[in-house]
């Protein structure tokens, strides 16, 4: 399973998010919606001022970016996650965070953000897992201006130097959702593997596929 919320029935129907039950009762009886038309146009690609390391001092930055404000549940649970985690990454690294110039915010605002783990530590089947592999668990927001490139390239460019030789991500074909979608990774060097698997989006059926980029130097 490639996202905790989702919802398996009779192997056919997989919902990625929770919903209520009459709507699952309404999936299991309808007919599949079609794929998911992609978007007439990428959004245009925003500039940062600058791209830092993120880090468990810094990763309450990124809660406004993924719709989890400081003091939430999801929040609390994740900043215990990272403290975990980062204590079994010899770098301790967890991504890259970009920001902005901003008046309400003296030290910039965060638009982008991007999480990777080593592969080993990935707890999704995804195949080729070994201790040379990073792995993409999250690049966001997608939105007008498109910051994600900025993190995107500081992670591929620093990977070497954290001992990494490929760097693994799981995209829609055609929407963002988990990451993506596939031409934005393809954009940056990205071939694809396979396909994983395919899941119910409220606009259609989406297919993931496996994205794979050697960084060696």
């Amino acid at each position: 399973m490639y996202f905790p919320f989702l919802t398996v029935i009779d192997d056919s129907v997989k919902v990625w998010a929770p919903v209520p039950a009459e709507t699952l009762l309404k999936l299991t009886s309808a007919k599949p919606p079609e794929t998911p038309v992609p978007a007439e146009r990428p959004p245009s690609r925003g500039r940062a001022d600058r791209v830092e390391q993120l880090t468990t001092a810094n990763l309450a930055h990124t809660f406004p970016l993924c719709n989890a404000p400081r003091g939430c549940g999801g929040a609390d649970a994740k900043s215990r996650w990272a403290s975990e985690t980062a204590a079994h990454i010899p770098h301790g690294v967890l991504g890259y965070i970009a920001y902005v110039k901003d008046l309400t915010h003296p030290n910039g605002r965060a638009v982008a953000a991007v999480e990777f783990l080593p592969s080993t530590l990935v707890p999704y089947p995804i195949p080729r897992k070994d201790e040379r592999s990073a792995f993409i668990t999250c690049i966001y927001p997608t939105k007008e201006p498109d910051y994600r490139h900025d993190v995107l390239w500081r992670l591929l460019a620093d990977l070497p130097s954290y001992g990494y030789s490929r760097v693994l991500a799981i995209a829609g074909r055609n929407t963002p959702y988990p990451n993506g979608p596939v031409s934005f990774f393809r954009e940056h060097g990205f071939t694809e593997v396979q396909v994983l698997d395919t899941e119910q989006l409220p606009d259609g059926i989406e297919e993931l596929a496996l994205m794979e980029l050697s960084c060696q130097r």
